[in-house]
């Protein structure tokens, strides 16, 4: 199957050669993975990589407890976001926050694993990632800003039903810039 582009991966609005610290990841692109686990990261999201760190991402599993898919992060962002959500854990109980930093940790840093893209822009995803994603032939690309989800198809396809049903919801927490 083509590789579908439905959205686009930002950078500076201007100058595309200044430092991508303000990279955004946008989007769903639609792509095929092949039987060696390698899939081509869709090109708007590899310029929004930029910088020396551009063929290096990390990919771990969601921690989404409704959809299984893929996160996957610029490698040089990877540590400032864990530090946002250690952070985070600080404010809770200190019993409850203990236990969702096991909780974030066990599942979330423990199974990242840093992946280099090659030279076609493909990225190896980890026999232990495709099985816990349910990553089969036909992938889906998804922008989430700082980061990029990678999904199987039918599994965006039930999460898209969900997020069309919510659809509704959205102008109440967005009234003031639609």
């Amino acid at each position: 199957m083509p590789s579908v582009l439905v959205g686009r991966a930002t950078t500076h609005p201007i100058d595309r050669s200044v430092d991508r610290t303000l990279a955004m990841f946008s989007g769903r692109y639609f792509h095929s993975i092949d039987a060696k686990g390698r899939v081509a990261v869709p090109r708007n999201f590899r310029d929004a990589l930029g910088g020396g760190n551009e063929s290096r991402v990390i990919v771990t599993l969601s921690p989404d407890l409704n959809s299984s898919y893929l996160d996957i992060y610029p490698a040089d962002k990877w540590e400032p976001i864990i530090q946002e959500f250690m952070e985070s854990f600080d404010r809770l109980d200190p019993i409850e926050g203990a236990e969702a930093r096991e909780a974030f940790l066990h599942h979330y840093v423990h199974s990242a694993q840093e992946q280099q893209l090659d030279a076609q822009g493909r990225v190896l995803v980890p026999q232990e990632h495709r099985n816990a994603a349910g990553l089969q032939k036909e992938v889906v690309f998804t922008g989430d800003v700082k980061k990029f989800r990678l999904w199987a198809r039918d599994e965006w396809e039930r999460a898209d039903g969900r997020a069309q049903a919510n659809k509704g919801k959205i102008r109440a927490g967005t009234t003031k810039w639609l």
